[in-house]
């Protein structure tokens, strides 16, 4: 008599993992799109749920609240990340080769927001200063006189070895940041497609401009 083949059966209940993004990734992609969209505020944590296709308990097993979403996010795309991008590059060789030292810098930063996330994150974080009725997570300001100082450091000590003219520190690190930062957000609100490339070209020739205009000594301040 031959032996029956027993049926193979699986439990009922979650489908099996694949290699997918995970539930908490997914949240996180949403909440992201959303956010950045919608605004903060007008989100909520059923529009999340529905758009990853989980029960709103179920993303509650992810996350406490829609802020701790909107804090995940802050802890992955904001300024933290950055300054640990930044944390791989020389700061000797920004004194021997200033010029270069920026470029990579500012390539470093390109490459960041060239991401379709980083492009959402920089949306949210504009959105969420201007509208928010308490203390944005990340101030902009904050962090553009953060970025002012560290550059003020580097030029002042460019200063004293004659390689840059002598001027405001800060006053020299606002004129170079501003330039970026307009090209910062370009990047984040232009809908057609963008090229790294031209991003980095851009990048190039405004710190080819500024070294040009501000490299010391000048004439008139020769020893």
């Amino acid at each position: 008599m031959t032996k029956a083949i027993p049926k193979t059966t699986r439990k009922l209940g979650r489908p099996p993992k694949t290699a997918g993004p995970s539930s908490r990734d997914q949240i996180l992609d949403a909440a992201l799109d959303l956010f950045s969209t919608c605004g903060y505020a007008a989100t909520s944590v059923k529009q999340i749920a529905e758009r990853v296709g989980l029960r709103d308990s179920a993303l509650y097993s992810h996350f406490a609240s829609k802020a701790a979403i909107r804090s995940e996010l802050f802890q992955i795309y904001g300024p933290n990340a950055v300054r640990l991008s930044w944390s791989t590059l020389n700061l000797g060789s920004g004194i021997s080769d200033p010029k270069g030292f920026v470029k990579v810098a500012l390539h470093q930063l390109a490459e960041r927001w060239m991401r379709p996330a980083e492009r959402k994150f920089f949306r949210l974080l504009l959105m969420e200063n201007l509208q928010s009725e308490s203390a944005p997570l990340v101030h902009i300001g904050q962090m553009q006189e953060e970025l002012r100082d560290r550059l003020s450091q580097i030029g002042g000590m460019l200063m004293a070895q004659g390689k840059l003219v002598k001027a405001d520190p800060k006053w020299l690190a606002e004129l170079f940041i501003s330039p970026v930062l307009a090209l910062r957000i370009d990047v984040a609100f232009r809908r057609d497609e963008l090229d790294l490339a031209a991003v980095i070209s851009r990048l190039d020739q405004h710190v080819d401009n500024f070294f040009s205009v501000f490299k010391g000594p000048k004439p008139w301040q020769a020893a």
